[in-house]
């Protein structure tokens, strides 16, 4: 009878231990797509970031554009002035109303 138990308790103890290292590869893959998941959207951060930054670069840069468009029409016999916006004339955009504008320039 303790024979049966010895072996028993060995098939026992074989199994406990499959299950420990089955158990400790599936935590260890929990970790590994976690970690996964994390750096994908870092990535899609950065690269919003960097999107929204080339929006804000653009939108920046339309004031030059139209100044040096207005400038070869402004008239030779009038004394030149500076292309400005008035400060009241001046609008103010959120990036989530000018997606697209680097394929409109």
């Amino acid at each position: 009878m303790e024979e049966m138990d010895v072996s028993t308790n060995m098939k026992d103890s074989i199994s406990q231990k499959k299950v420990r290292g089955y158990i400790s590869k599936r935590e260890k893959l929990k970790q590994e797509i976690e970690s996964k998941i994390k750096e994908k959207c870092l990535s899609t951060i950065n690269e919003e970031v960097c999107r929204t930054s080339s929006q804000i670069g653009t939108l920046l840069s339309i004031p030059n554009k139209i100044s040096s468009a207005l400038e070869g029409t402004q008239d030779k016999s009038k004394p030149p002035h500076f292309n400005t916006v008035p400060k009241r004339q001046i609008i103010y955009l959120d990036t989530k109303h000018v997606n697209g504008v680097n394929s409109i320039l």
